[in-house]
Parts: C-alpha cells; structure tokens; sequence
C-alpha cells in the first residue's frame, strides 16, 4: 500500500509541476492572442475574396501603427498581387460602382480597392492559395493613388 501511494504522490507532483498547457485555438477575426512573450496583440484570422475582404481592411485600419498578427488565407482565383524587385503586393477590391460584366474579374477602371505592400518573404504561395501569416505593423492607409489605398505591412520580429 505505501509503493501505491508513493507512486500517487510522485504521479500528482509531476502533474503540478509538469508545464502543460490546452492546445492554441485558431484566432477568429478581432480576438486577441497571446504571443511566445505572453504580450496580447490583435489577431486577425481570414479568408480574403473579392469583394469580401473578411474585415481585412477595417481591422488594418483600426490598428494602424500597432502591432498585428495576422493568419490571411487568398485563393488562387481571387489573387491579384505580384512582386516587384524590392516588395510583394496584393490588392482587394471592396465594391465596384460600375457593374462588372458576367465573369469579370474586379479591376482598376470598375472598382475600389486597396493594395497591400510587404517583403517578398512574406507572401508565400501553397497549393491552391496565398498565405499571409506573421506579426506586422500597418502603416495609415493611404490614397486613393490610381484609384487604389494603399496600406504597408512593416513585419515584426
């Protein structure tokens, strides 16, 4: 009987003293996460389409100059982007005044977008999408230029 409670206790202590911790539940736009640091910074988590931004645009815009995570998700149908020699980019339209035709894709001369700026290294193309994910800090948005806003994602280590 007292091997038994003697295992009970080494059992229960290294249960006390083990650092276990739930598993990281995926952020939903808006919610706050915490980082490796134990910091809480904004957390954004969505599918961005044309036309719907997934709250992309706002939740930049309500956090500009802080620091963001963001976990962006962009099907390959719906990617407008590029790179350039120093920069990647993609744009989102939000609406098109002018009626788009059947088919057609949103563009410049029809609709109402903004264009986001970061490093290369940071777009990374997989499978069927674009992925955007990391910790960056968004400049104001700026604009209209060539009927685009523009908002810059400055990374953060």
């Amino acid at each position: 009987m007292k091997d038994v409670r003697i295992a009970f206790l080494i059992f229960a202590s290294a249960l006390l003293l083990c650092d276990c911790r739930q598993p990281a539940q995926q952020a939903q736009p808006g919610q706050t996460v915490n980082t490796a640091d134990r910091e809480e910074i904004p957390s954004l988590t969505a599918e961005v389409m044309q036309l719907d931004d997934g709250g992309l645009s706002e939740f930049l815009e309500e956090n500009a100059g802080e620091t963001v995570h963001l976990a962006v998700t962009i099907p390959q149908k719906e990617f407008q982007g590029g790179e350039e020699r120093d920069f990647a980019y993609f744009t989102v339209y939000e609406d098109c005044p002018e009626d788009l035709n059947e088919g057609e894709q949103p563009n410049r001369s029809k609709c109402e977008g903004t264009e986001y700026l970061l490093p290369k290294r940071a777009l990374k193309h997989e499978g069927d999408r674009y992925k955007l994910t990391g910790t960056f800090r968004p400049h104001e948005k700026t604009g209209p230029n060539q009927g685009l806003f523009s908002v810059k994602l400055d990374p953060q280590p």
